[in-house]
């Protein structure tokens, strides 16, 4: 069942992986010390504005991952809309790039179980050495959470006001941009599975995670003769280029471990979209007043012309 035109399906309190990924896979997103506290700033901005949780994130050069809590699809699209439009604004900017920067809206996948949301965390945290691109996912020069998560360190960024700076500008006023920068922390918040643990014990369980990464991905690199090409050269990347051979693969419906837990969300998927396409052609032949499944998000109201002579 493809999902990529299918209306979003985000269950109440849902645990979510979410991607978005650059145009054409271009590097847009190359890591540099101005990205990352912009970067940093925004997401930071964000969940001050919107009640989610985060969990884990990095930021590679052509896309990046967050693991989060959202309490419905409504608060995760306000709080992606806010986080994609302002990074799109300032990688756009710091590159040079004057068109559209994301390939497609948001791709968000429920995580239904603790297996799973480990396996995400991990997935998350290994990034950078997975690629090949880096010996060790800590030397990794883009964003990312792991420093909060092995260490505790305070993620903190920077967002400008540049409403404000351009107004201020536009008044004959002498201003800098950085008299308009907001200070942001980036919270992070433990694994709903994991909630009830103690903050050391939460570190040595990331900890651990990262220690099995990097075992594996030494015993890996011994067997594939691999040799990553380092920070210094992925800060070198032209942000206009793209890879020759970009990976292309279906993402799954929902990740979990459990075949029953997967087969009770596809049919409540299918549920869902059954009864969002049925509301849907209602509306489309005229009904204004069918309702849509809840958590979905109908149509915005339909532009009612004036009658003829009508002033």
């Amino acid at each position: 069942m493809g999902m990529a035109r299918q209306p979003k399906y985000v269950p109440p309190g849902s645990t979510v992986e979410v991607t978005s990924k650059t145009i054409d896979d271009r590097m847009l997103l190359r890591p540099s010390r101005e990205l990352n506290e912009l970067f940093l700033g925004i997401v930071g901005k964000a969940l001050s504005m919107y009640p989610v949780l985060l969990h884990a994130f990095v930021v590679m050069s052509n896309h990046y991952s967050m693991l989060l809590t959202t309490p419905n699809g409504r608060v995760l699209a306000a709080f992606m809309n806010y986080v994609n439009s302002r990074i799109a604004r300032e990688a756009g900017r710091l590159a040079g790039w004057r068109a559209r920067l994301w390939a497609r809206r948001y791709r968000s996948i429920v995580v239904l179980d603790e297996a799973a949301m480990v396996e995400r965390l991990r997935y998350i945290m290994a990034h950078g050495a997975k690629e090949n691109l880096v010996w060790d996912p800590e030397q990794w020069p883009g964003a990312k959470s792991l420093p909060a998560l092995i260490r505790s360190e305070v993620l903190h960024g920077t967002v400008y006001d540049r409403t404000g700076y351009c107004r201020a500008r536009c008044k004959g006023k002498q201003v800098k941009l950085s008299q308009f920068a907001e200070r942001y922390e980036v919270p992070l918040t433990p694994l709903p599975c994991w909630r009830d643990v103690s903050p050391g014990r939460y570190r040595e369980l990331c900890r651990g995670i990262l220690e099995d990464i990097r075992d594996e991905t030494k015993k890996r690199f011994q067997r594939e003769k691999v040799a990553p090409m380092g920070p210094r050269a992925v800060k070198k990347m032209d942000p206009l280029s793209r890879p020759k051979n970009p990976k292309r693969s279906p993402a799954p419906l929902c990740h979990t471990r459990s075949k029953a837990a997967r087969d009770d969300f596809v049919h409540c998927l299918r549920e869902f979209i059954g009864a969002y396409k049925e509301a849907s052609r209602r509306y489309r032949n005229g009904d204004l007043g069918v309702v849509f499944p809840a958590h979905s998000f109908p149509p915005p109201g339909v532009f009612v012309l004036p009658a003829p002579g009508a002033s």
